[in-house]
């Protein structure tokens, strides 16, 4: 890691830099990581714009924040922020209003209503401190814990890659077999 020196522990005394606000409901929301994040800064953002008294006739905040200016902050494409927006969208968690041509959106950041699951959640089907039955020939159950699983996430091109390597690696020379042939003047020509 390049910044690894310029970095600090945290102690008490540690002071903590300004942040940007996950909420933890996102945690449980089937969104892309770019939604959340987008979200995330959104709801930062929203904070601005309560200060600024930007809110609408019905006391609804409203973030002014173009795509360019998110796609450039977040790093990413216009596609994909016009595509975290319709999932935030979608979620209940964005109204976006239109204000005219070239003009930029109003976004209205909301959150979960106090005490209701309004918003969609994955389903979890597996505790890690449950039981999993395991149906492969009838075995006996055995706690999660317990298991061996694989910690492989590699993509199969990265499979396929990584295994190249290895079959590379088999068929290679140790460097102390390998003699030089050419005059050092040929090395240099070649």
């Amino acid at each position: 890691m390049k910044n690894r020196n310029q970095m600090e522990y945290l102690t008490e005394q540690t002071l903590i830099r300004d942040f940007i606000p996950y909420p933890r409901f996102l945690l449980d929301m089937n969104l892309t990581q770019t939604a959340r994040i987008l979200y995330a800064l959104l709801l930062d953002r929203s904070k601005i714009s309560r200060n600024n008294g930007w809110k609408n006739e019905k006391g609804y905040i409203y973030v002014i924040y173009p795509i360019m200016d998110l796609a450039q902050v977040l790093e990413k494409s216009h596609m994909t922020i016009k595509k975290a927006l319709n999932e935030l969208e979608d979620a209940g968690l964005l109204e976006r209003q239109k204000q005219g041509f070239s003009k930029p959106n109003l976004l209205y950041v909301r959150i979960p209503a106090e005490g209701k699951k309004s918003v969609p959640v994955k389903e979890r089907k597996l505790s890690p401190i449950g039981k999993e039955k395991d149906t492969y020939e009838g075995k006996k159950t055995v706690p999660v814990r317990d298991r061996k699983v694989s910690p492989n996430k590699m993509s199969n091109s990265q499979m396929i890659y990584s295994q190249m390597n290895k079959e590379r690696e088999k068929r290679a020379l140790p460097m102390e077999n390998i003699t030089m042939c050419f005059s050092p003047k040929q090395n240099m020509e070649n």
